[in-house]
């Protein structure tokens, strides 16, 4: 991931967002919607490399993939969200992000239920 394109492209495109927000505001949330997502697939080639450092480390140490798969998964569903959750907010509907923030928190919890069940299991097995 090359930082200063990152940064590069959101000053551009914040730049460009605010001389647009008074003359044409649908513009002005395009350009920023597009720049997000610019973003966004520029960050999703690491990725890769997360998830194979995440599988290396789980061969290492014996650790079960199955929760190698629910971690990844509960941070690419916060990861996605927050990008939504922002994206409403520059559109001026907070009120939808807030909506996909209680979506995404009953996903994450959904998807974390075996991990939960087993710690669970654990404690009761220490404490019995």
């Amino acid at each position: 991931m090359d930082i200063l394109k990152i940064v590069g492209i959101g000053i551009v495109a914040a730049v460009l967002v605010t001389t647009l927000k008074d003359e044409r505001p649908e513009m002005a949330m395009l350009v920023g919607l597009a720049a997000g997502l610019a973003i966004f697939f520029m960050v999703l080639t690491d990725i890769s490399n997360i998830i194979e450092y995440f599988t290396t480390f789980a061969d290492k140490y014996g650790i079960d993939m199955q929760y190698i798969a629910i971690t990844l998964k509960v941070i690419g569903i916060a990861y996605i969200a927050e990008f939504a959750i922002q994206a409403c907010k520059d559109a001026g509907q907070s009120g939808i992000g807030s909506k996909i923030e209680l979506g995404a928190k009953v996903a994450i919890v959904s998807i974390a239920l075996p991990i939960m069940s087993g710690v669970m299991s654990l404690v009761l097995k220490i404490l019995g």
